[in-house]
């Protein structure tokens, strides 16, 4: 066997002359599996395309020898290896490729010995081909010089086959400061933009016919992507400003600089650049295998060079980029210039949304990725997996740039940068429409391919053309909810839901409602907890009442596992579903399945059987706003605004609470009760013992004790702010729903102890403001407090107390009505059971009418919604495309503070 393995190229033993020598020698059959153990990790270790004979019998020689860059940078955490810095470097030719063991299109391409090969970054770094593009000559497109692009190209394809991100980045950096001082005179930038859409044009014919391209063809196009890419990045990183780097791409880069002509007219070889991209992202996946490699090799260059060339806003200040706009309270986000002209060919917006949500769906329901085993098939399921995967975040990251990117509008709409704050909007709707971005606006309008027949190619052009993409959205669905533990899809999710009411509607249609909001109940419950700055965004009531400014919240917390930014997106998707009626009705009468695995939630055994999602939905919702009732250094007010907006919706429709539901209900008004009566204990402290002025003047000291007295009155206020909206959702079940909720009429009996405290202790705050009104005379007037029926409760909370008493004394007195005829079992069985017969009989009509408030999401102005979205899709996209944090510049960030993102992100 060792013979044979030595001597593979002269020997051959066909399969049964082995057997059969195996099986007449001893201990042949366990000689076959050292050998095979042995062959499998020799060929894993071999960095030659054609040196030795792989694992399993792979007689072609293709080597699988070092993971792609691809699937170093960017793979999940159970396959890839610890660093991407551990892999070799010296290639020979495509062996080592940069996405190897992704694509077998890689695997037999032959050692390029035309090409100057990289055989480590100083000697790249020094490379001939590289000095003469960056150079003072310019080099022609034509014949001359073909020979010239071929090797470039070629040497690019072994660069992109071999070198991590820190290595290309060192390379483009050797070069990058000539070809900024010279390219305004060669244009050679722009004409190795031109040949890059040449080669990727080629290959694209070749895929159409579901051929694999030539090697030296895929060579080439890969190469010219990936060298493009990383001089663009690198132009934008060193040019003077983002007009600069446009005038290098333009066909006449002096005329450009010179004012002689615009972007406008000479931008078309970047213009056919971007087409290509496009063209490679929306081209029909081959039925072959090693087609289908090969592309997915091409299109991940494309979506890294298009996320490359957006990199401009990574790269500005944020107050730099965001300009108001006079009319409609509009503000625009200044963008690459390059996404600016791929902004500005309205009909590429639809096939490129098209083709980012497809490929996102394609990875992103993609089985997991089987663990890597001796045997190859299994092992080229495992890369496929990682890079289809890849591809997918990438692709999202890059549809959620886009749809953040807002592009400048006439100069008559611009106000001066020195004014302050968002101008009130005159007409809202359309000032959002002005200030949309387009590929926002195109995804308004995407269409579920499974409502309409295909189309012929023509119909297709002409719909493309309007902008109006074409999706199914069932596999958009799908893709969101089974990945919602990635910020990438559960910001899509809220994209769609927010901005598509067609796609809405397919949401709110689904029968298993369990398969989306179970997941987001088990994330919320593990983001529970503030770790961040607040949202930008908010909700805002229909009822008339105003709403006390929200507080931030940078205390971390140890308890958290997802950041609070996707906790704030999922209880975002949460009230947009809960704004409507069917939505609330479905959620309480869909039973959780046997099989729901709940050992998330860890405050308490929770068995699936006989729990309702309705249920389980308050319970997770209760929790959180009871996390955030807490003093104002450790609490989020957004969270706990939105948590109880969603229970108000669903308020209405309770249906058949289990007692722990109902009792979380119920015990959140206790805790805040028990704070509110907190702070007024200390208030009334400290009107006892604060020392008085002798000329009573206020003391303006921070720590003083009027001061002191002035944070404790507001904080009162905001807790009567919350408490109000409690008392709300209670009267809203008093009102419409007790009669299915016997539990919550058994729980308001149980603790009715807890809203007479709390008439008590608002009547008292009442009087206290009287006093500061009016004097004594009119704090006496109000009473003692000694009973809401009476009018003793705060003016604000009086009526939706007097309410909740009218069920209490209902349902007392259904109960001694049935003690009176001898049934004096008190046990809580039996007074359930007594409790239920009287919600049969519940008449709402006792209680006084009270306006019941429901919530809806708007998102903030659009200048509030860049600051806090346009950072937050940047750091997600970095995330994902540069997971070792060598790709961008980090110096050179200057979106948001890298020192201070959370761990989280």
């Amino acid at each position: 066997l060792a013979h044979k393995k030595t001597q593979q190229s002269k020997t051959s033993v066909s399969v049964c002359q082995l057997l059969s020598s195996l099986s007449s020698c001893p201990g042949g059959w366990l000689a076959l599996g050292w050998f095979l153990v042995v062959d499998f990790y020799m060929g894993v270790a071999s960095s030659s395309p054609g040196g030795g004979g792989g694992g399993g019998g792979n007689g072609n020689g293709a080597s699988s020898s070092s993971m792609s860059r691809l699937e170093h940078e960017h793979a999940r955490p159970q396959i890839a290896p610890s660093s991407a810095e551990t892999l070799p470097v010296t290639v020979t030719g495509a062996a080592n490729s940069d996405l190897a063991k992704d694509t077998s299109a890689w695997e037999h391409l032959p050692a390029n010995s035309a090409s100057a090969t990289p055989t480590s970054t100083s000697d790249a770094a020094a490379n001939a081909l590289m000095a003469r593009l960056c150079g003072a000559n310019s080099v022609s497109l034509g014949e001359a010089d073909a020979a010239y692009w071929t090797q470039l190209l070629s040497y690019a394809g072994d660069a992109a086959a071999s070198m991590t991100s820190a290595e290309a980045r060192i390379l483009v950096h050797s070069h990058i400061a000539r070809l900024v001082a010279n390219n305004l005179e060669t244009a050679n930038l722009v004409k190795l933009v031109a040949v890059a859409s040449d080669a990727l044009l080629a290959c694209l014919s070749s895929i159409q016919e579901d051929t694999p391209p030539p090697a030296p063809l895929l060579r080439r196009a890969v190469g010219a992507l990936f060298i493009t890419r990383h001089l663009v990045l690198g132009l934008i990183e060193h040019a003077a400003s983002p007009e600069a780097v446009m005038g290098h791409l333009c066909d006449s880069p002096n005329a450009y600089a010179s004012g002689e002509r615009s972007a406008l007219t000479c931008a078309s070889t970047l213009d056919k650049y971007l087409r290509s991209l496009v063209a490679a992202l929306g081209a029909q996946t081959p039925t072959d295998a090693t087609t289908a490699s090969a592309i997915r090799v091409l299109r991940y260059e494309g979506v890294m060079g298009l996320i490359s060339a957006s990199a401009t806003q990574l790269y500005t200040p944020l107050h730099l980029s965001i300009t108001e706009m006079d009319h409609g309270g509009g503000a625009y986000l200044a963008g690459s210039p390059i996404t600016e002209r791929l902004v500005a060919i309205r009909e590429m917006r639809a096939p490129l949304i098209e083709a980012l949500l497809t490929l996102y769906c394609d990875g992103a329901l993609q089985p997991p990725a089987p663990s890597p085993s001796m045997w190859r098939r299994r092992r080229d399921d495992a890369d496929t997996a990682i890079a289809t995967h890849s591809l997918a975040m990438a692709c999202a990251s890059l549809l959620l740039i886009l749809l953040q990117y807002t592009p400048p509008p006439p100069p008559s709409m611009l106000s001066p940068r020195q004014s302050q704050g968002p101008i009130t909007p005159r007409t809202p709707r359309s000032a959002r429409r002005a200030a949309a971005s387009p590929f926002l606006s195109a995804l308004t309008l995407c269409q579920d391919e499974a409502s309409y027949p295909p189309s012929l190619p023509a119909e297709t052009m002409e719909r493309q053309a309007a902008g109006v993409p074409r999706i199914s959205f069932e596999r958009v669905y799908r893709a969101c909810t089974t990945n919602l533990d990635t910020e990438q899809g559960t910001m899509l999710l809220y994209a769609l839901s927010h901005h598509n009411p067609a796609f809405l509607d397919h949401v709110l249609s689904q029968s298993a409602l369990d398969e989306l909001v179970v997941p987001i109940l088990a994330l919320l419950y593990r983001g529970g907890v503030s770790t961040s700055s607040s949202s930008s965004t908010t909700t805002t009531s229909s009822s008339s009442s105003s709403s006390p400014s929200m507080a931030t919240s940078t205390t971390p917390s140890a308890l958290t596992t997802i950041s609070t930014h996707h906790t704030y997106l999922l209880l975002i998707i949460l009230l947009i579903l809960s704004q409507d009626t069917s939505f609330q009705v479905n959620l309480h009468t869909t039973r959780i399945l046997a099989s729901t695995d709940l050992r998330w939630f860890a405050d308490r055994s929770i068995s699936p059987r006989n729990l309702r999602l309705g249920s389980l939905t308050v319970i997770v919702l209760c929790r959180i706003a009871k996390m955030h009732i807490a003093p104002p250094a450790t609490r989020d007010l957004y969270l706990l605004t939105n948590a109880l907006a969603v229970l108000t919706n669903l308020a209405p429709h309770f249906a058949h609470l289990d007692a722990y539901a109902s009792q979380s209900i119920v015990g959140l008004f206790e805790a805040m009760a028990k704070r509110y009566r907190m702070l007024l204990a200390r208030t009334q402290d400290d009107d006892e013992s604060s020392p008085r002025d002798d000329g009573g003047a206020p003391d303006s000291s921070p720590a003083s004790p009027k001061t002191a007295k002035r944070s404790a009155y507001l904080e009162i206020e905001v807790s009567e702010h919350y408490l109000r909206i409690v008392l709300e959702l209670l009267n809203a079940v008093a009102s419409e729903s007790l009669e299915r909720n016997p539990e919550m009429a058994y729980v308001m009996l149980y603790k009715s102890e807890v809203f007479e405290t709390f008439a008590a202790a608002s009547s008292e705050m009442a009087r206290m403001e009287a006093r500061m009104r009016g004097g004594s005379m009119a704090a006496e007037a109000l009473g003692d407090g000694a009973g809401c029926e009476n009018g003793g409760a705060h003016p604000q909370f009086r009526n939706l107390l007097g309410n909740l008493f009218a069920v209490i004394r209902f349902f007392t007195r259904r109960l001694e009505g049935d003690d009176n005829d001898g049934e004096m079992s008190t046990s809580a069985s039996a007074l359930l059971v007594k409790v239920e017969a009287a919600c049969r009989s519940w008449q709402p009509n006792i209680l006084s009418d009270v306006h019941q408030t429901s919530y809806q999401y708007e998102e903030e102005p659009p200048k509030a919604h860049a600051e806090y979205f346009v950072p937050y899709v940047w750091r997600l996209a970095r995330n994902a495309v540069d997971q070792t944090k060598s790709y961008f510049d980090t110096d050179r960030i200057g979106l948001y503070a890298v020192d201070t993102v959370p761990k989280s992100f």
